[in-house]
């Protein structure tokens, strides 16, 4: 799970390259960052959990810069990443 996070990141850099191979992913490239948009209840017997919120953190900033990169193929998921999102913002330790 610790490597995750960076090639999320990863896909977010190479989002502002536009290049081809990601453009024939994208569809499974956002379902697997909209399914990321998690925050981990906070326990102490998962050992994860700050790998969960930095997978979480990246997922969110990879989504804005496809979101910026590719407006025109977001429209379909705007849905899904807004529930995700709402979420979020109704966890109080996020603040």
């Amino acid at each position: 799970m610790f490597i995750r996070h960076y090639v999320i990141a990863l896909f977010g850099d190479l989002a502002k390259t536009k290049i081809k191979k990601l453009e024939d992913n994208f569809d499974n490239i956002i379902t697997l960052l909209i399914q990321h948009l998690n925050i981990p209840n906070k326990s102490a017997n998962d050992p994860y959990a700050e790998d969960k919120i930095h997978i979480c953190n990246n997922s969110c900033w990879t989504l804005g810069l496809l979101s910026i990169t590719y407006p025109e193929k977001m429209g379909i998921f705007i849905d899904q990443i807004m529930i995700k999102l709402l979420k979020i913002f109704c966890v109080p330790r996020v603040f």
